[in-house]
């Protein structure tokens, strides 16, 4: 989901993935940038069998999608500043990344889902929640009925399960539960329990949005941290080097 799509380069492998059979689902403005004429054939990405969503590009009652970010696989997550855009790469733009993160990234997949509800582009377009608190607790049931010895009751959780095993990432715990090898089960679920975070509950609907900006900027605060400690380490090899030299310039007494 972002608000500007016009890099050429990154559409051609969104069309390759999609031909390959890899699920693609995008969502744009549809607005005088993204359907300029020589804008991207968006049609031939629906062609090829990927989703499109062209949404609203706003007005003073309707607020813009303004987002720029992509879920990969259920369990990564790109965002930042960056639009998909040729302007963007003479910007001053920034990215952050977030690797191995299911409950993070199913958030932003809930943020893409509720913004085509809202907008009223769900349709085929509509991505399946996945609702990872539920899914938690239904994983924290399922090794307790483990370690009870009592499996015959495990069947009607994992039909549940199934339905969000792609996006959380829960393929593993799924083979080894089907399969019977309940060690290897409960291993992956307590391993899966541990990375998991809590998630607050709550009706007010501006909090999952306000969790979901505080986390990036977590994210990327902990990135200029990093930068900072780099420029840091370069200024004091510089003035070490600065002094060095100086120092056989200055005159002798």
């Amino acid at each position: 989901m972002v608000a500007w799509f016009t890099d050429r380069e990154i559409f051609d492998v969104l069309c390759q993935q999609a031909q390959a059979g890899v699920r693609v689902s995008i969502a744009v403005l549809a607005d005088d940038i993204n359907q300029a004429p020589g804008a991207l054939n968006f049609l031939r990405l629906r062609n090829l069998g990927g989703k499109v969503a062209l949404l609203p590009p706003g007005s003073d009652g309707e607020p813009m999608m303004h987002h720029k970010f992509c879920v990969l696989d259920g369990h990564t997550v790109i965002t930042g500043s960056y639009n998909w855009s040729r302007k963007a790469q003479r910007n001053d733009e920034n990215i952050t990344v977030a690797t191995e993160a299911p409950e993070f990234a199913a958030k932003y997949r809930q943020a893409f889902h509720d913004l085509l509800v809202r907008t009223g582009q769900a349709g085929e377009n509509a991505t399946p929640e996945a609702d990872a608190e539920a899914t938690r607790r239904r994983l924290e049931m399922v090794r307790n009925l483990i370690l009870l010895g009592e499996q015959e009751h495990l069947p009607r959780h994992l039909v549940k399960l199934r339905s969000v095993a792609q996006a959380l990432q829960l393929q593993p715990i799924m083979q080894a539960l089907e399969c019977g090898a309940y060690k290897e089960a409960l291993e992956s679920i307590e391993d899966y329990l541990r990375r998991c975070s809590a998630i607050v509950v709550c009706e007010d609907t501006d909090v999952p949005r306000l969790q979901l900006e505080l986390q990036a900027l977590e994210l990327r605060l902990q990135s200029l941290s990093e930068e900072k400690d780099d420029l840091e380490r370069s200024l004091v090899i510089f003035n070490r080097r600065y002094s060095d030299a100086l120092g056989r310039c200055l005159p002798r007494s």
